[in-house]
């Protein structure tokens, strides 16, 4: 469902006002609109001024975040160790690409298949833990 909107770019706006709805009922169930009738058949999608502007915003984000589980997952562990290897991947940020950075800092790489499962059970884990 999330996926469907870059791996669709043809889409029509009445299929974008659905895949939007479809997400809205998933993880916003409790968002009502009253009688705003364009927001009610999926419009607000198209309020989002980053996927006209900066497309890439919300996956450089959610690529972000899934890294910044993970530190807060070691951090619990081992925080010395954990925050040397941040200040090292700060220290070569721009000199390799993500997926580089990535491994060198001891992280799964949210483009491996599965990658994204392993990282909300470390999470999920962590938090039962705690």
């Amino acid at each position: 469902m999330r996926g469907q909107l870059y791996a669709n770019p043809e889409a029509t706006v009445q299929e974008r006002h659905q895949m939007w709805q479809q997400m809205e009922a998933r993880y916003l169930p409790w968002r009502k609109y009253g009688d705003l009738k364009y927001f009610n058949k999926g419009g607000l999608w198209q309020d989002k001024q980053h996927i006209y502007c900066s497309p890439f915003y919300y996956i450089d984000y959610t690529l972000a975040l899934c890294c910044a589980l993970q530190f807060w997952v070691k951090a619990e562990e081992d925080y010395e160790k954990t925050l040397a290897e941040y200040i090292a991947l700060c220290d070569h940020s721009g000199s390799a690409s993500f997926q580089e950075l990535v491994r060198s800092a001891n992280l799964i790489c949210p483009f491996e298949p599965g990658a994204l499962t392993q990282v909300v059970e470390k999470v999920r884990s962590s938090l039962k833990a705690g």
